[in-house]
């Protein structure tokens, strides 16, 4: 039944399945994951700015802070903290990942936009 047959090949079937598998047990298979982090690919303003508008379009408030926090990282949290004249503490917390005044914001406006 594995391989397509009726039940009276199903031990066969299972037989066959073990065998074909048994080869993978002996190879290591090992696939290698690398943390993902948007912040690595907004290498210019245009890019940063594509990328914040495309999370205006989510529903969901998270995905324009996330959007946001990855454009402030990409350009530098410290130079966008002096540029905006805030401390950087304080711009870390705005942006931090519990919900605050941003979240708060964006969700207002997005619902008055539909």
């Amino acid at each position: 039944m594995l391989l397509g047959g009726d039940k009276s090949s199903q031990k066969r079937d299972i037989k066959r399945a073990v065998e074909m598998a048994r080869p993978l047990d002996k190879e290591e298979i090992m696939t290698e994951f690398f943390p993902f982090d948007a912040a690595d690919y907004l290498t210019d303003e245009e890019t940063i700015a594509e990328y914040i508008t495309a999370a205006l379009e989510d529903p969901n408030p998270d995905a324009f802070l996330t959007a946001v926090r990855d454009g402030a990282r990409a350009r530098g949290m410290a130079q966008l903290a002096k540029d905006a004249g805030l401390g950087r503490e304080s711009l870390y917390k705005a942006l931090g990942p519990a919900p605050n005044h941003v979240t708060t914001l964006y969700s207002s406006c997005f619902m008055r936009w539909e």
